[in-house]
C-alpha cells in the first residue's frame, strides 16, 4: 500500500509542476480579475500615451574628408595598424568626436537661439513647439547668456494694446507691460529681448504662450547627450548623425546647422596657413616695390646725366654671359633670403607650434614637403586642442610628432642654405671671369648695365610675388568644405513612446499582476487554504474533503445527518464511506481519528462518519479516547458521562462485563453505540499504555463491524501515538483556513517515518470557492474505484457549502 502511495505522490508531483495548465486554471478561476486588470493597465497606458510627449528621431549622412580633401581610409588604417605601421589614432574617429562635443553643439545652440524654448498651454500641461512659429521671439543678452545661472520663465498675456510679460526665476519675479518692439527688459542676470516674429503663424497662442530661457551650457549638454554620431560602416568615411527630440522640424534645422558649424570650424583651421602666407607675401611685395622704385629712379638719373639713349651694338657675348650669371646670382640670393627668413621665423619663440609660411617661392622641393608635413601636423594638433586638453594622449602624441617634424625642418633649412651659398660662390666665380672681360668697356656702359640688371631682377621678383599672392588668395577663398552632406535630414518616428510596445507591455502587465497577487498571497498566507495547496505540500494521500455549509452551521448541530433524508452532507459522508474499502484490507475494522491541534473537526467528522455507516446497516462503535478533553458524550447528548473507557482502563484487562456496562446506545441509530471517555484520570498516558485497551479493542471487534476511535490531537500530546498501534486506518483531519502550513511538515514526518500506520488525510471546512476549483480528485489520485466527489450535486438546496464558525462546530 505504501509503495502505491509513493507512486501516486510522485505522479502528482510531476503533474503539479509549474506549467501552462496551472496558469490557465488560475486564469479561468479569476477571469474577471484578469479582465479588470488588463483593462485597467490598458487604460493607464492609454492615458500615458495621450499625455506623453512624443519624441522623434531625425538623422542625416555626411561624407568627411581630410585636409587635402581626400577621403579617410578606415580600411587602410586598420590594415596598417594590424601590421604595426601606424598608431592607434584614427583621424575619422577624431572627426566624429569633434562633431559630438559640447563646444560644437554650443555654437549651434547659440546660432539658432535654442536656449529659448517655447510652450503652448494645453489642458493638462504645456506642450513645446518650434520657436520660429511663435508670434514673439525671445532672446537674451548675447554677452551674458553664457553666465546665466538659472532658467527664466516667462508668460505672455494680451493686455489692451500692450503685452503683459511675467518673468520668474529662482532669485527674482517681475512683470512688465510691453507696447513697442523690440522690447528690452532688464533682469538681474541680463537683458531679455522680445521682438515680433513676422513669420509667426500661431497668433492664437498669444494668451497661452510660455517661454523659458535656459542656460546655454545646460542646453548644449542636453543636445550633445541626445546626439549620436556613428560611422555607417567600418570601411567608409560616411557618418550618420542622429538627433532625438520632441520637435522634429527643429531637429532638421539643428542637424543642418551642425554640419555648417563643423565646416566653418574646419575651414578656420585650414586657412591659418594660407593667411600667414598672405601676410608674408604682402610684406615682401612692399619691400621689393620700394627697391624697384629706387632702381628705376637711379636708371632715370643715370641716363639723364650720361645722355644715354641706347646700348651699343657691339655688346659682346661676354656681356650676355655676364648678365646670365648675374641673374642666376640674383635667383640664388633670393633663395638665400627666403631661407634665412624661414630660419629666423623658426627661431622666434613666439612662432612655436605655429604653421610656417609655405608656397613663398622656395625652390627646394624637399624643404617644401617638410614644411607641408609640419603644417599639417600643427593644424591637426590645434583642432584637437579645441575639445581636448594638452595632456590628452592624442594631443601629446601630435605634439611629439610636430616636434619631430620641426627638428627635421630646421635641419633642412640649414642644409638648403648651405647648398645655396655654395652655388652662389660658384656663380660668383663665373661672374668674376666675365666681369674682368668687360672691365675694358666704358664705365658709363657698365654702370648702365648694372642698373638695368638690378631693375630686371627686381621686376621679375615683384611679378613672381604678385603671382604667388593670387595663387594664395585662390586657395584661401576656394577651400572646399570638409564635410559634405550627402543626405538631407530625414524624420523617423515617433520613436518614443512606442505605442505598440507600451500597449503590449500594459497587456502583459495586466495579465501578470493577478498572477503576482495570487502567488504573493499564497506566500504570505500561513494557514492552509484548500485541497490544491494541501496536495502540493504533503506526501500523505488525501481520502476526501468535507464542505463548509453555512445553514448547517447556523443550526448549531454537530450531527448533521438524518436517516432517510438526502442532503449535501449525506452525499459527502456517503462518498467518504464508500472510499473506505479502498484503504482498508479485508478484516480491518479499527479507524482512528486525530489531528495536529484542537479545533480541526476530528470529533465531528468521526461522529458523522459513524452515523453514516450506521445508516448503511453496519454495526458501528465510536470510542472516545480523548480522555484529557472529552467531547463525544456531549455530541450525542449522553446522560451518563461519568462512566466510560477510562474507568475500564483502570480495571482488569478481562473485565468484559464492566466493558459492556459502559457501552451506551444513541438516539441517532440503533446500529450506533458509544463508549464515552468517562472520568478524566490524573494519569491518562499511563492508562492508555496498559494492556486493557488492546484487550477491549479485540473484544469489541467481535461484536461490531467498525470501531471508530476519537483521540487527542497528535501535535499536542503523545496519547495518539500509543493508541495508533491498535488502528488499521488513521484518518488525519486537516481544516482549511485553520491548519497552519507548518503543521503539514509534521504530518509529512509522521508519514515518512511511519510513526502512525496507514495515514489518510481528510480536508475539512472547504468553502465553496475552494471546492469549485479544479482539484486533483481522489479518483485521479488513486485510480479506478475511487469516487470523484466534487460538489456539483443538485438537491434543491440554495445554500453555500461548509461548516460555520459557531462554538458548537469549532471542531468541524
Amino acid at each position: 500500500m505504501e509503495n502505491g502511495y509513493s507512486a501516486d505522490y510522485a505522479e502528482y508531483s510531476e503533474k503539479s509542476k509549474f506549467d501552462v495548465k496551472v496558469l490557465w486554471t488560475i486564469m479561468q478561476r479569476y477571469k474577471y480579475w484578469f479582465i479588470a486588470s488588463v483593462l485597467f493597465c490598458l487604460l493607464i497606458a492609454g492615458v500615458y500615451l495621450w499625455y506623453a510627449t512624443p519624441k522623434y528621431s531625425v538623422s542625416t549622412k555626411v561624407l568627411i574628408k581630410d585636409q587635402e580633401h581626400n577621403y579617410y581610409s578606415n580600411s587602410m588604417n586598420k590594415s596598417l595598424s594590424e601590421m604595426g605601421m601606424t598608431n592607434s589614432s584614427n583621424g575619422f574617429e577624431n572627426e566624429l568626436e569633434i562633431i559630438a562635443t559640447k563646444t560644437m553643439n554650443k555654437k549651434v545652440v547659440r546660432d539658432l537661439k535654442l536656449y529659448s524654448q517655447y510652450y503652448k498651454k494645453d489642458k493638462v500641461k504645456n506642450r513645446e513647439f518650434y520657436g520660429k512659429y511663435s508670434p514673439y521671439l525671445v532672446d537674451f543678452q548675447e554677452d551674458r547668456i553664457d553666465s546665466l545661472p538659472c532658467p527664466i520663465r516667462m508668460g505672455f498675456r494680451q493686455e489692451g494694446k500692450g503685452l503683459s510679460v511675467t518673468l520668474e526665476a529662482e532669485d527674482f519675479e517681475d512683470e512688465k507691460v510691453v507696447s513697442s518692439f523690440p522690447a528690452h527688459i532688464p533682469t538681474p542676470h541680463g537683458e531679455v529681448i522680445i521682438t515680433r516674429n513676422p513669420q509667426g503663424v500661431l497668433d492664437y497662442l498669444e494668451n497661452d504662450l510660455k517661454v523659458v530661457v535656459y542656460p546655454l551650457e545646460a542646453v548644449a549638454l542636453a543636445y550633445s547627450a541626445a546626439l549620436t554620431v556613428e560611422a555607417t560602416s567600418r570601411t567608409s568615411t560616411i557618418a550618420e548623425i542622429t538627433l532625438t527630440d520632441n520637435v522634429p522640424e527643429r531637429c532638421k534645422d539643428y542637424l543642418n546647422k551642425l554640419v555648417d558649424a563643423y565646416n566653418e570650424d574646419a575651414n578656420i583651421d585650414n586657412n591659418i596657413e594660407a593667411t600667414r602666407t598672405r601676410d608674408f607675401i604682402d610684406e615682401r611685395l612692399a619691400e621689393i616695390s620700394k627697391d624697384l622704385n629706387m632702381t628705376e629712379d637711379q636708371l632715370q638719373q643715370y641716363k639723364q646725366q650720361s645722355r644715354i639713349v641706347d646700348y651699343q651694338s657691339d655688346a659682346s657675348v661676354d656681356v650676355s654671359q655676364n648678365i646670365l650669371y648675374e641673374q642666376k646670382l640674383v635667383e640664388v640670393g633670393t633663395q638665400i633670403d627666403l631661407i634665412s627668413y624661414l630660419i629666423e621665423y623658426c627661431n622666434d619663440k613666439h612662432n612655436e607650434y605655429q604653421v610656417v609660411p609655405s608656397n613663398i617661392g622656395v625652390a627646394d622641393a624637399n624643404l617644401n614637403t617638410v614644411i607641408a608635413k609640419y603644417n599639417e601636423t600643427i593644424l591637426e594638433r590645434n583642432r584637437l586642442l579645441r575639445s581636448l586638453s594638452e595632456t590628452t594622449p592624442s594631443v601629446v602624441e601630435k605634439t611629439h610628432e610636430a616636434e619631430g617634424y620641426f627638428s627635421t625642418l630646421r635641419t633642412s633649412l640649414q642644409s638648403a642654405k648651405q647648398q645655396a651659398v655654395m652655388r652662389r660662390n660658384d656663380l660668383q666665380n663665373q661672374h668674376s671671369k666675365y666681369t674682368s672681360r668687360i672691365a675694358m668697356a666704358p664705365e658709363r656702359e657698365r654702370m648702365l648695365v648694372d642698373i638695368n640688371r638690378q631693375q630686371g631682377v627686381k621686376s621679375e621678383l615683384y611679378l613672381m610675388m604678385l603671382k604667388k599672392r593670387e595663387e594664395n588668395l585662390i586657395k584661401l577663398y576656394s577651400a572646399a568644405y570638409k564635410a559634405k552632406q550627402i543626405e538631407e535630414p530625414t524624420i523617423y518616428g515617433p520613436v518614443s513612446p512606442k505605442k505598440k510596445l507600451v500597449l503590449l507591455g500594459a497587456f502583459v502587465l495586466g495579465i501578470i499582476l493577478p498572477y503576482l497577487y495570487y502567488y504573493l498571497r499564497n506566500i504570505f498566507r500561513y494557514r492552509l487554504e484548500g485541497e490544491e495547496e494541501l496536495v502540493s505540500l504533503t506526501k500523505a494521500p488525501l481520502l476526501g474533503t468535507i464542505p463548509f455549509v453555512k445553514v448547517l452551521a447556523k443550526s448549531n448541530r454537530t450531527i448533521v445527518l438524518k436517516e432517510n433524508r438526502n442532503s449535501i452532507m449525506m452525499e459527502v459522508y456517503r462518498a467518504l464511506r464508500s472510499n473506505l474499502p479502498f484503504v482498508l484490507k479485508p478484516g480491518q475494522q479499527v479507524i482512528l481519528f486525530t489531528s495536529t491541534q484542537s479545533g480541526e473537526g476530528k470529533t465531528c467528522i468521526a461522529s458523522n462518519l459513524a452515523t453514516s455507516m450506521a445508516f448503511a446497516g453496519k454495526k458501528v462503535l465510536i470510542m472516545g479516547l480523548d480522555i484529557r478533553k472529552p467531547r463525544l458524550a456531549g455530541v450525542f447528548n449522553l446522560s451518563d458521562t461519568e462512566k466510560g473507557i477510562s474507568n475500564f482502563l483502570s480495571r482488569q484487562p478481562d473485565d468484559y462485563k464492566y466493558l459492556e456496562s459502559v457501552i451506551q446506545k444513541t438516539d441517532v441509530s440503533e446500529n450506533l453505540d458509544i463508549i464515552p471517555a468517562g472520568t478524566i484520570p490524573p494519569n491518562p498516558a499511563e492508562l492508555l499504555e496498559r494492556e486493557n485497551l488492546a484487550s477491549a479493542v479485540e473484544y469489541l471487534k467481535q461484536k461490531y463491524d467498525y470501531i471508530l476511535i476519537d483521540t487527542a490531537p497528535v501535535g499536542l500530546v503523545s496519547d495518539t501515538m500509543t493508541i495508533a498501534k491498535l488502528a488499521d486506518l488513521v484518518l488525519y483531519i486537516v481544516r482549511a483556513n485553520y491548519t497552519l502550513k507548518a503543521d503539514i511538515e509534521f504530518i509529512n514526518t509522521l508519514y515518512e517515518n511511519n510513526r502512525i500506520p496507514n495515514i489518510n488525510l481528510i480536508l475539512n471546512a472547504v468553502k465553496q470557492k475552494d471546492a469549485s476549483r479544479s482539484y486533483y480528485s481522489s479518483y485521479g489520485r488513486y485510480g479506478k474505484g475511487y469516487r470523484n466527489y466534487g460538489y456539483g450535486y443538485g438537491y434543491g438546496y440554495g445554500y453555500s457549502y461548509g461548516y460555520g464558525d459557531s462554538a458548537k462546530l469549532a471542531e468541524v
